[in-house]
């Protein structure tokens, strides 16, 4: 599987530090993330899902523009090379 640089802690920290819901716009529900990781650790291919709960203008914009900007990933491996990997989370958006 791959990781961020300095473990899903670090991956927790860099998600509420840099996606940011003006508090007038929060709703409360979860919206998942899908992108994909390459060889070199580099980010491509993000995708959301959200549920029908969220109703909060250019969701998508708020949450893959900080996404799209993450250093770059350590690879997943497989036998010790180097795979492109799909990698899924999801992200709880809750009230202020």
């Amino acid at each position: 599987m791959p990781t961020f640089p300095g473990g899903d802690y670090k991956f927790l920290r860099y998600l509420s530090e840099n996606i940011t819901i003006p508090p007038q716009e929060t709703a409360i529900g979860k919206i998942r993330i899908d992108f994909i990781v390459t060889v070199k650790g580099k980010i491509l291919v993000l995708k959301t899902y959200k549920n029908s709960n969220i109703e909060i203008k250019n969701i998508e914009s708020k949450i893959l523009c900080p996404l799209q900007k993450m250093p770059r990933w350590h690879p997943a491996e497989c036998n010790g090379i180097p795979v492109t990997y799909r990698y899924s989370f999801n992200y709880f958006i809750h009230q202020n």
